[in-house]
């Protein structure tokens, strides 16, 4: 090994560590400390029985079913099928719920935030409802809340300055497209959250890294690893599954003309089928032996039974990318540059540029044809964000091959509407007083008042 490519992998492995702390400290001090959803809360309330290894109170072995925690919310008729264990009855993704365990051990076993830690009054907010909300979140959550986002989205952040460096762009394009990420997208508002589509982005970028070092050394050491964060991404997220289609057709592609092909493929393979098997034995475990089946059609939502129209999926599609609600290009306006980006990109770069094109084709098409999209109960797209890096990625390019004054004047243009969106999440309450209830007089949800 050269000694000019060693000096560069100290470099990138110090600026991975300063990008993170960066980061991290801008994400942590931003922070509300409570939960976004009730998509979160499924996902705590598991996490917390992997950590004290206790049945939740009201848990009944063999009668109880999952989301039998909330049974106001969600009546027996309503809640899915009968548990035989206590950790595992869950709606939650077991991953996700093990992303969560380090962060509620932590606080359960050191008390580092207690209920005494903070005490909020009418003083503070002037919504005797929500101040009651605050002061009886458990504080191993509120630690989780505090923590955990901001961490696995500034390891996402931090990755994405190694994925840059792959490419060979300059420190400097690898530094201002990191902080393009981090700061005029949606990541930062979502790094205020526990949902598990914080940690998958992290998995995902950490995925592609390992498969862009085995493009450049050949190794099957990078192969495993690649592997494993493809099965542990699955038992996060599911979509994982979009991710392994389109990266196993990329891979099959690289292959055609390398030594050791056997080998290759043995390392790519191995370890997410057997991840997946576990996923499958843990499945039967928790419903008493009896297999469960994934449905074949999940991966193609447009061309599902329950599907919308054709007209009506073309709208979902604009939608995704262009309103105001949950348009991906409105919550981030930096990746209005990839419209020209691609092209430069696709110079040095072509069988890359076919991957993230076909990957997010693959994204939209399939959220587009979800008939139970929940639109504006999230911030802007909430299942395209593992997108933005990979759409931001061409920008380096153009940074690179273009007038830099020129593209510096549109990157902060562009990146100043998105920093503002940011800010926009950050100086309110916005799963609070802004969506508010379906059905109730305040907040955006009211406009919904004659379907409720």
């Amino acid at each position: 090994m050269s000694t000019q490519i060693i000096k560069n992998s100290h470099t990138n492995k110090k600026l991975f560590l300063s990008i993170f702390f960066i980061a991290f400290t801008i994400f942590v001090f931003s922070q509300d400390g409570h939960r976004y959803s009730g998509d979160e809360d499924w996902v705590n309330l598991q996490a917390i029985r992997m950590v004290t290894l206790e049945p939740h109170e009201l848990y009944v072995d063999g009668e109880s079913r999952v989301r039998f925690e909330h049974p106001v919310s969600y009546p027996p008729a309503w809640q899915g099928e009968t548990c035989f264990n206590y950790i595992l009855c869950s709606p939650a993704n077991i991953g996700a719920s093990a992303t969560q365990v380090p962060f509620l051990f932590t606080n359960h076993v050191f008390n580092i935030i207690t209920d005494n830690t903070l005490i909020l009054t009418i003083d503070d907010f002037n919504d005797m409802h929500y101040v009651f909300w605050r002061n009886s979140i458990d504080p191993d959550f509120t630690f989780n809340e505090l923590f955990y986002g901001p961490f696995f989205m500034a390891l996402a952040i931090s990755t994405f300055f190694l994925i840059c460096r792959t490419f060979d762009y300059q420190i400097r394009t690898s530094l201002i497209l990191s902080f393009l990420l981090a700061l005029t997208t949606p990541l930062w508002a979502y790094s205020q959250t526990s949902l598990s589509i914080v940690p998958f982005v992290f998995i995902i970028l950490l995925t592609f890294y390992c498969f862009r070092r085995y493009q450049k050394n050949n190794s099957p050491v990078n192969l495993i690893f690649c592997g494993l964060c493809l099965g542990f991404g699955f038992m996060v997220r599911q979509e994982m599954a979009i991710f392994i289609i389109v990266l196993t057709a990329f891979f099959i592609y690289t292959l055609r003309k390398r030594d050791g092909k056997i080998k290759n493929i043995i390392c790519y393979f191995a370890p997410p089928i057997l991840i997946y098997l576990l996923h499958k034995s843990l499945q039967m475990l928790n419903s008493g032996g009896g297999a469960v089946m994934d449905s074949p059609g999940n991966l193609i939502f447009a061309l599902h039974p329950a599907s919308p129209e054709p007209l009506m999926q073309l709208m979902n599609y604009g939608g995704l990318l262009f309103s105001p609600g949950v348009g991906l290009l409105f919550f981030a306006p930096i990746l209005f540059a990839m419209f020209f980006s691609f092209t430069d990109f696709f110079k040095k770069h072509k069988i890359e540029t076919v991957f993230i094109i076909g990957l997010a084709s693959y994204f939209i098409i399939q959220f587009g044809g979800f008939g139970h999209w929940h639109g504006l109960n999230s911030w802007g797209p909430r299942y395209l964000i593992p997108l933005i890096p990979l759409l931001l990625l061409p920008l380096g390019a153009s940074i690179e091959s273009r007038n830099f004054k020129k593209m510096m004047i549109v990157i902060m243009i562009l990146g100043a509407f998105g920093f503002l969106a940011n800010l926009a999440y950050l100086w309110m309450d916005v799963s609070w007083f802004v969506w508010a209830q379906p059905g109730y007089e305040k907040g955006l949800f009211s406009l919904g008042n004659s379907l409720t």
